[in-house]
């Protein structure tokens, strides 16, 4: 009996044990702050010699933090603040022998300081050089400049704070030069340009369905009217159910620097635009879309910071429409838009230099575009290794003259219209296209008339797929033929143009080519064959022809080192003039990576060019080595400073021979380093 009592006193203090159970209290989902407390629930007090419960967050110990007031584990954040972001909470039952059981996961979500459930910032900063140490005679280099050492700076950090349905993101870059040549706003300013300058930022703030925008940002999806225009401005979306709603306003041309900030300094500079998007069946996106858009822009006339040309103050109102629709299965897509736009040049005072110019008239033209594809075979098998694809698409495409809008790139008074097959069949892959146009759309009897016809076929196929067998002596196939005419019609009236004067001319390109690809080596060989026939009348015998053969063969004995050797022959046939042109070339290149970070590469070509009948002759060289070792520097946190540096020589040789009389070679060569340091 009393055997039996010691067993049950046993067997009950076990399933007590086994009962205990950890609750925190609390909806686990929701944010809190570091600061706040916490309270873990037990279904019973931990007993007598049933040891310890240690508390974790993610993989930091809080036990010693928690303090057992009777059913309830109490924690008290003022000595030590919860780790911020997403983690768990674990709790385990550590018995006397050391024994662990885990009692309870759940997750905690912790905010951070200044009151977000996220935040990230990511500094960058790489710093390179590039330098010449030694140059010999007609190396390149000016007298001032044949010895340099010149440093770039490129900065920038990124940034997201995350709250409650809403993220701010921030990105910006900053470039900085030791030489002012080439600072960012040197073509534009010179000698006062800044060394070390804005390149761009941008700034966007999203919660729910609507954003906002401002920095450097790009719009437009409108083909001909507003059309990925990339520059500093202010853009925002919102969604409306079915329906979305953007708009945008940006500087005229692209900018950089801290002038101008936010790129709307100059109403007569600035581009503004809005587009209204719906889906038709908001259930399933992309079935069918319907875009409008409208613009208002004016240029004055200033180039881009990347631009070197003289502009002419445009400005330009219109409205586009863009249809587009795709079924659930993607078989069939289209695209379709339309539009109008209004255009003028202004007055321009610095342009019309005090001459009296007669103005220029307002315009109001149309363009428009198509393209749709379908997918008429989608894997139909012919056999169990043999499926059998095909598919086609239509382009259309009509830009009135005169057509012009200042967000957009067309060209004007043109139309295109275009057709296309791809198929598959087994390894076989097949495209052909079929191309035509025309300019002076309005038929205009005084401007020449041209029209262009093009056909392209290509073929890829593995020959081993033909023979039933795979092996690297069995080399993948192509050809490729392109076959362009174009010809004006007729002769313009009231004009100085002649028969003579109007071309016609047909070019045709074959190519030819086999790939060899192997576990340590490679091979390929291309031809190719052009012929230019000139039809305009009186210069039928102005005709050319060229012919080119290329071998390349590559070896890779060890994963560290790797050997090529390229040759190359091309003939020039001036039919006018009787005349050919050879050219013959050699080239070679070793890559040894003979360290982990240490790579040799070396390139040796050699060409000689020469006419038939042997008037002239010139024979060129050129050697580049190079040697370059990757470095691991200081370790700052998670990240560790790396960069690359390189020594490079290189010489270039050349020697003129006129009727058998040889000059003077000419020599140049250079030797010069550089290195490209990431910080973190």
């Amino acid at each position: 009996m009393l055997a039996a009592a010691l067993l049950g006193l046993a067997a009950g203090r076990l399933a007590a044990q086994d009962s205990l159970a950890v609750t925190p209290i609390g909806n686990g989902t929701d944010w809190v702050r570091p600061d706040a407390g916490m309270e873990l629930q037990l279904t019973r007090p931990l007993g007598v010699g049933e040891g310890r419960l240690a508390v974790f967050v993610g993989h930091i110990d809080l036990s010693a933090l928690f303090v057992p007031l009777g059913d309830r584990l109490v924690y008290r954040a003022s000595g030590m603040p919860l780790p911020t972001g997403k983690s768990e909470l674990l709790v385990y039952l550590v018995s006397p022998a050391g024994e662990w059981r885990e009692l309870s996961r759940s997750p905690l979500q912790v905010l951070t300081g200044g009151g977000f459930q996220e935040v990230q910032v990511a500094p960058k900063l790489t710093v390179s050089n590039k330098g010449q140490v030694a140059v010999g005679p007609g190396g390149g280099a000016t007298p001032d400049r044949a010895h340099y050492q010149d440093f770039t700076f490129n900065t920038g950090v990124q940034t997201l704070h995350a709250g409650a349905g809403w993220a701010l993101r921030s990105q910006s870059n900053f470039v900085g030069v030791s030489n002012r040549a080439e600072a960012l706003r040197f073509a534009e300013r010179q000698n006062r340009a800044p060394r070390l300058d804005l390149s761009d930022y941008l700034v966007t703030l999203e919660r729910g369905g609507a954003a906002l925008s401002l920095g450097h940002v790009s719009y437009g999806n409108s083909r001909h009217l507003v059309n990925g225009v990339s520059s500093r401005g202010v853009t925002g979306m919102i969604r409306l159910g079915p329906a979305d709603l953007s708009l945008a306003a940006m500087n005229g041309t692209s900018v950089v620097g801290w002038s101008n900030p936010l790129g709307l300094s100059r109403a007569s500079h600035r581009i503004t635009s809005g587009t209204l998007g719906f889906e038709v069946s908001p259930s399933r996106p992309g079935l069918i879309r319907i875009e409008t858009s409208l613009l208002d822009g004016s240029l004055l006339p200033q180039a881009g910071y990347t631009q070197g040309v003289v502009n002419d103050a445009e400005t330009s109102t219109g409205i586009g429409v863009r249809i587009s629709a795709a079924d659930p299965t993607q078989r069939v897509r289209f695209e379709a838009g339309f539009t109008r736009s209004r255009f003028v040049n202004p007055q321009d005072t610095a342009l019309e230099q005090g001459a009296s110019l007669v103005p220029v008239r307002s315009t109001s033209r149309n363009a428009r575009y198509l393209d749709a594809s379908v997918e008429l075979l989608r894997d139909l098998k012919l056999s169990p290794t043999l499926p059998f694809t095909l598919s086609a698409n239509v382009r259309h495409e009509r830009v009135d003259p005169l057509f012009r809008s200042v967000a957009a790139s067309s060209q004007a008074d043109l139309q295109q219209n275009g057709l296309g097959l791809n198929g598959t069949l087994g390894q076989l892959a097949v495209q052909a296209t079929i191309g035509r146009s025309q300019d002076n759309l309005a038929g205009l009897a005084t401007i020449l008339k041209t029209k262009t016809r093009a056909t392209g076929l290509n073929l890829a196929l593995p020959s081993g797929f033909v023979i039933g067998s795979v092996s690297p002596w069995y080399p993948v196939l192509t050809y490729a033929l392109t076959r362009l005419h174009q010809f004006g019609t007729g002769v313009p009236v009231s004009s100085d143009f002649a028969e003579t004067h109007v071309p016609d001319q047909i070019s045709t390109n074959h190519g030819i080519g086999a790939t060899w690809q192997g576990r340590l080596w490679r091979a390929g060989y291309q031809l190719g064959r052009s012929f230019q026939d000139n039809r305009q009348v009186g210069r039928e015998a102005a005709d050319f022809g060229n012919l080119t053969h290329n071998l390349a063969v590559g070896v890779t004995p060890v994963p560290s080192l790797d050997l090529a050797l390229d040759l190359g022959f091309e003939r020039a046939d001036n039919k006018e003039v009787d005349q050919q042109n050879l050219v013959h070339r050699i080239g070679g290149s070793l890559d040894w990576r003979f360290t982990k970070s240490a790579t040799l590469a070396t390139s040796l070509s050699a060409t000689r060019t020469r006419d038939d009948p042997r008037t002239l002759e010139l024979r060129s060289s050129e050697l580049r080595i190079e040697l370059s070792q990757r470095v691991q520097l200081i370790r700052f946190s998670t990240s560790r400073m790396a960069g690359q540096l390189f020594l490079r020589y290189a010489r270039q040789t050349s020697r003129q021979i006129n009727l058998d009389v040889a000059g003077a070679p000419i020599q140049r060569w250079n030797v010069n380093s550089g290195i490209a340091l990431t910080v973190f």
